[in-house]
């Protein structure tokens, strides 16, 4: 069980392709946020949410926190997320993404590095909603945000896009598709109803 690293679950998306929150829809008798908060509390003794409709999750018994700075996408939840933690190192997960196992977060959260981000890379992809961030990131995140040269008129501008402010971090990419615990779909998130179909059915096997 891990005291010194706390679980953050971003559930900040819009769903605009689903229909509706992805983070409440079941597979089985569980939602899909029930199921990836259960399976972190297996190894983490501290787990928060960030929502901006925290009303939504009275059965999650954990803290719930809602963006600084909504409508950012999951930069903004990535950094209400270190604005909320107790501690230094820090585990982000989407709510979509209920295939990964707790192998992979083992693997992600104990590596030995210096670096202040570790993210999984597979099939030549980056995925950044599975991985260490440190509080260290946190000046990076409010220069973004916050800093005397921003003005935020325009969401969609790249400097607010989780990979550009990356780029600016000392991040670890650890290629992991040769790993004897790796599945092709671990990472997989759902979109739409034919995406869930598929979990659902991952599930059932």
């Amino acid at each position: 069980m891990y005291s010194n690293i706390t679980a953050v679950i971003l559930s900040g998306g819009k769903s605009s392709r689903m229909g509706e929150n992805k983070a409440l829809l079941k597979i089985g008798e569980k939602t899909v946020i029930q199921i990836i908060h259960d399976c972190l509390a297996k190894i983490f003794e501290n787990i928060i949410l960030i929502s901006n409709s925290p009303d939504e999750y009275p059965f999650l018994a954990c803290p719930i926190f809602k963006d600084l700075y909504p409508g950012f996408g999951p930069a903004s939840g990535i950094h209400a997320g270190l604005i909320n933690t107790a501690t230094e190192k820090n585990f982000f997960i989407s709510c979509d993404m209920p295939l990964f196992n707790i192998e992979m977060i083992k693997y992600i959260v104990e590596y030995k590095t210096a670096k202040n981000v570790v993210l999984p890379e597979w099939e030549n992809r980056i995925e950044r909603l599975f991985g260490v961030y440190s509080k260290n990131n946190l000046p990076v995140f409010e220069q973004v945000f916050i800093g005397n040269d921003r003005n935020i008129t325009d969401k969609n501008d790249k400097r607010y896009k989780l990979y550009s402010i990356i780029e600016k971090l000392n991040a670890e990419i650890l290629k992991v598709d040769d790993l004897p615990f790796f599945r092709h779909d671990m990472f997989f998130n759902m979109n739409d109803k034919e995406e869930l179909n598929y979990v659902k059915s991952v599930f059932n096997k």
